[in-house]
């Protein structure tokens, strides 16, 4: 009798312990089902950087000698161009606009770039970018110059006045991945917000041709097959940049209200996405898998894949 009884107060316990377990997990659910309604809060405290690097949060604690008073976001943000639709001369060109280039989803005009930009002392920068964070570094003469990745990757195209009466063109396409610099004279470029093989196609002010970001090469309109002459550039690392006093690095005073800690791309470049759509039957550019680099003036595009039979009588293998 007394065994049965043992057995039957062991069987209630278990039973006990296993509903209570149960009712353990359901509540835990339901707090973590009103946590994801309730949602995070969309607005960052003032002494937190909302992304890094790598997309992820900082930590509080460590930003305690991040000030933000050397990076200030701006006050205004005027478009370069409110005319939305190309004027391109689209009889003359190696291309077609409507069945070989697609739609980036930008209006044109809609990135301005920036023109006439001002610069700060490599050292003002130390308390805002984080030490990983890319620099574009181009010399002139005595003189260097640098550009943060945010700020190129917010706004694309950017130039720089040098000694001589001509200007370096830096451009970035972010579909491609891709970072050029020019050598140009005193004209104004901008994006198109039309792709070709996946890359930013550019425009010229005074004619409206659309230039290939990756090349350099006029694929339509009035200056079709001008090719824009290659600017050497190299990229380094903010921690890696030497004597930073005296290297003059674009301000992120540009006039435009940017949050250039944003990481816009980021969704894209996690995805096996291609951007747009074509009719047209000719080989892409390997977008996410390009990168240029600039030694001696001459331009190396790198990519996982050759980049071959892209218009033969245009473009060579690099």
């Amino acid at each position: 009798m007394n065994q049965v009884l043992l057995e039957t107060t062991q069987k209630a316990q278990r039973a006990i312990n296993t509903y209570w377990n149960k009712g353990l997990i359901f509540f835990w659910i339901g707090i973590l089902i009103l946590y994801i309604i309730s949602g995070t809060p969309s607005v960052f405290p003032s002494n937190q950087l909302p992304i890094t690097n790598t997309g992820s949060l900082i930590p509080t604690q460590e930003l305690s000698s991040i000030d933000y008073k050397n990076c200030p976001y701006t006050k205004s943000h005027t478009q370069i161009s409110t005319e939305n639709s190309l004027s391109t001369n689209t009889t003359i060109g190696y291309i077609d606009l409507v069945t070989d280039t697609e739609d980036s989803g930008i209006e044109k005009g809609e990135i301005p770039p920036i023109i006439d930009p001002t610069f700060e002392r490599g050292t003002e920068f130390t308390s805002c970018i984080e030490p990983d964070s890319s620099i574009i570094i181009l010399k002139d003469g005595a003189k260097t110059f640098g550009i943060t990745f945010q700020i190129l990757e917010a706004h694309q195209i950017i130039r720089i006045p040098l000694e001589s009466e001509y200007y370096a063109l830096v451009t970035y396409s972010p579909f491609a991945k891709s970072v050029n610099t020019f050598l140009i004279p005193d004209e104004n470029f901008g994006l198109s917000g039309r792709l070709f093989g996946g890359s930013s196609l550019l425009y010229d002010y005074s004619t409206e041709s659309l230039w290939l970001q990756p090349t350099g090469l006029a694929l339509l309109g009035e200056r079709t097959g001008e090719q824009l002459t290659p600017y050497p550039f190299s990229i380094i690392s903010y921690k890696d940049l030497e004597d930073l006093e005296t290297i003059d690095i674009i301000s992120f005073k540009t006039g435009y209200s940017y949050d250039y800690n944003e990481k816009p791309y980021d969704l894209f470049y996690e995805t096996e996405q291609i951007m747009g759509e074509s009719n047209s039957d000719t080989p892409k550019l390997l977008q996410k898998n390009i990168w240029a680099e600039s030694t001696d003036a001459v331009i190396y595009n790198y990519a996982l894949e050759q980049i071959t039979n892209l218009y033969n009588e245009v473009f060579s293998e690099n």
